[in-house]
């Protein structure tokens, strides 16, 4: 019940953080890309449970978060816009 909960805030705010990026003219073309996202995490279900067979489920799960740690901790250092990014000021813009 939780997990639900929290994919569904997490799902808002990101649609809502593209939607207020994206120039007006292009929102209709990112909306268009918004319901690919359950279908990313269908197939990243599936290769986790993949990993999860072959090296175990805690494995699985440490080797996936230290990978999104630094996937996330990459994108942060090298993109100034990512680092810039605040709710706020996309909501004062428009």
């Amino acid at each position: 019940f939780i997990a639900g909960i929290a994919e569904m805030v997490n799902m808002t705010a990101n649609h809502t953080a593209l939607q207020m990026s994206a120039p007006p003219e292009l929102r209709g073309r990112v909306s268009s890309l918004l319901p690919m996202f359950p279908a990313m995490m269908a197939l990243g279900g599936l290769s986790t449970g993949a990993l999860a067979e072959w090296i175990g489920a805690p494995s699985a799960v440490i080797a996936l978060s230290l990978l999104g740690i630094a996937v996330v901790s990459t994108a942060w250092w090298r993109s100034t816009a990512l680092r810039g990014l605040r709710l706020t000021k996309l909501v004062e813009l428009h």
